[in-house]
């Protein structure tokens, strides 16, 4: 081989590389920081979700988060670039799978902390750690 035809190869192997790295695996590794989010804050925030007449203070702070994660899960699912790709091949849930989730999170953060919502509550905090494949 002669040394034009190395660097060539490597040129583009680089840029490949660069293209894989920004496009792929960064915002996946973010998407997998939103999912860990969301599992945190359901379980901290489970108890105002879950339970009805707590302080509005308490309610409105679980309420806002859910709403606020609901939007990062999108932003970040849409960011990856190849997603239908890689759902096809289940190393991501599909699109249908996140806007379920992401409307079970809106779901939660309209109808938490109301009277007689516990069990739609706790129905919906199931609803999204099965479509994201987060365990309880």
């Amino acid at each position: 081989m002669t040394s034009e035809w190395v660097l060539t190869i490597g040129i583009f192997v680089s840029v490949v590389a660069y293209f894989a790295k920004n496009l792929v695996f960064q915002p996946m590794l973010e998407y997998r920081a939103v999912k860990g989010r969301i599992q945190n804050q359901l379980k901290y925030h489970s108890n105002v979700l879950t339970n009805s007449g707590l302080s509005d203070e308490t309610a409105r702070e679980a309420c806002a988060a859910m709403r606020q994660l609901s939007c990062d899960l999108e932003e970040r699912y849409y960011a990856i670039g190849l997603r239908d790709h890689l759902s096809r091949l289940r190393l991501l849930p599909s699109s249908k799978a996140i806007s379920e989730a992401g409307s079970s999170l809106i779901f939660l953060s309209n109808a938490g902390s109301t009277l007689g919502r516990e069990i739609e509550n706790n129905e919906a905090m199931d609803n999204v750690r099965r479509t994201l494949g987060i365990l309880a």
